[in-house]
């Protein structure tokens, strides 16, 4: 009688957590880019989510991400990130609020061409310009 030789299975381990997430937008109508530092060597990918919504996933190494949601709309999410493989998912890393960069006001161009006419001297007066804005 023999015994059937049993070999052990390797199991997945679950990748470590990313860390440092940072989130940004490049002007006030730029859409948000979600980066972070890759900690692990075994991920099969990421996860981002935007709150609990699962947004978007990328590949492996992979360490960003752009929810084309334009700034306004997403000023004060708050993103992360979790890595996963076939072992499961890392904890979630947060990124701090995103802050939509406020566009410089525009100065408006000055008048040109003013007048100044009166019909007598005690009559109103009538100012006119040509407006360049």
């Amino acid at each position: 009688m023999s015994a059937a030789l049993v070999c052990p299975t390797a199991t997945a381990t679950a990748p470590t957590a990313p860390s440092n997430v940072t989130v940004s937008a490049a002007n006030a109508t730029a859409p948000a880019v979600i980066t972070w530092k890759d900690n692990s060597n075994n991920e099969t990918g990421f996860n981002i989510y935007d709150g609990t919504t699962l947004t978007g996933s990328v590949s492996g190494n992979i360490i960003t991400f752009t929810d084309n949601l334009n700034c306004p709309a997403q000023n004060g999410h708050k993103y992360s990130v979790e890595a996963f493989n076939a072992g499961g998912k890392s904890a979630k890393a947060v990124s701090a609020a995103l802050v939509c960069p406020v566009a410089a006001p525009t100065i408006p161009i000055a008048p040109s061409g003013v007048t100044i006419s009166a019909s007598s001297a005690t009559g109103p007066v009538t100012v006119n310009w040509k407006d360049n804005s």
